[in-house]
């Protein structure tokens, strides 16, 4: 390690991190000029949950390799830290890095504004999923809207996401007054994976008619 470095690694990202199952992607240059086998190891810490992955690749002389180790972690938010180390076919340590990050949230969801009048314009609904790459591929998003007493009074399936962060209207108009609770689930395989909610009351309009 110390010596003339026999392999390069470039574009890795460890970024997105998150919940679930990963997918983290590396490309590893020979510089050597003669090639050869190594192995690509990942040990991730995040919290008290301990991850491991590791790749066995090749090398040809003055080549380049694509590699994606596949991660999965149970940690739902905090720092982590990742270490890094490239083997060649002696178990010997061509390369070493670390990286560090923070686990983001697996969902959380808000209403803008969390108070409103019954014949107002629609609120803004704004989530986030920090949730891996793979588990992602899976997830399907349904939104729920309940009375203070938890009646049903809404739902509605939204897919599966295709970015992190996802914003949508909705009307209140024919809502009655009273404390709602908005609800987003995520599933996977039928089971629930994350959920978070926030809350809306809604007023009656000072403009309605006087009963």
């Amino acid at each position: 390690m110390l010596g003339k470095p026999r392999v390069a690694v470039t574009d890795l990202d460890l970024q997105g991190l998150a919940t679930g199952k990963n997918r983290l992607h590396m490309q590893v240059r020979d510089l050597s000029g003669k090639g050869g086998l190594y192995r690509a190891i990942l040990r991730l810490a995040a919290g008290k949950a301990q991850s491991h992955a590791s790749q066995a690749f090749s090398l040809a002389p003055k080549g380049t390799q694509d590699l994606a180790l596949n991660l999965r972690t149970q940690a739902t938010g905090g720092a982590w830290e990742a270490a890094i180390e490239i083997r060649d076919a002696g178990g010997k340590s061509v390369f070493a890095g670390r990286r560090v990050g923070t686990i983001p949230a697996p969902l959380v969801v808000s209403v803008k504004p969390r108070a409103t009048f019954a014949d107002s314009r629609p609120v803004l609904i704004a989530a986030r999923l920090g949730v891996g790459s793979v588990s992602a591929e899976s997830l399907v998003l349904t939104a729920r809207l309940l009375k203070s007493d938890g009646t049903v009074v809404g739902s509605q399936k939204l897919g599966t996401p295709t970015a992190p962060d996802l914003n949508a209207w909705m009307p209140v108009t024919g809502l009655t007054p009273g404390v709602y609770r908005l609800q987003l689930v995520a599933t996977s395989d039928g089971k629930t994976f994350a959920e978070a909610e926030d809350t809306l009351r809604v007023c009656d309009s000072p403009f309605a008619p006087q009963r």
